[in-house]
């Protein structure tokens, strides 16, 4: 019997860890704004919210020296669906670009490097 692989379908946590991990060792700086899950004091159920976190706000911040302002990546799964704060942050043509791989992570970063360094 042939041995069967299954595609590994990383979820938006191991995408987002893969690009901050990446991104730092090429030197950029990487701040993560993605909401928390945490656990209600009170009742102890696991929530999201009320954690200060600006809805739509993107997953990652990225700065480089010489740049003059940071740069947004939005980390979705291959079928993560985007929210309506986030597509309009895009559409307002804040500097934001929803990625769904470290290797779309890095090509939009570096395009957005060339664009900015010149």
């Amino acid at each position: 019997m042939a041995c069967r692989i299954k595609h590994l379908k990383l979820t938006e946590n191991e995408i987002q860890r893969q690009i901050v991990q990446g991104l730092t060792a090429l030197g950029y700086v990487v701040l993560v704004t993605s909401r928390r899950v945490k656990r209600c004091r009170t009742c102890g159920n696991w929530q999201r919210g009320d954690d200060g976190a600006t809805k739509g706000i993107p997953d990652l911040m990225v700065w480089r020296n010489g740049w003059d302002g940071w740069y947004g990546l939005e980390v979705k799964s291959p079928t993560g669906k985007v929210r309506p704060e986030q597509a309009d942050l895009v559409h307002r043509g804040t500097p934001v670009v929803i990625v769904r791989s470290w290797e779309e992570a890095l090509a939009a970063t570096e395009e957005h490097a060339e664009a900015v360094m010149g």
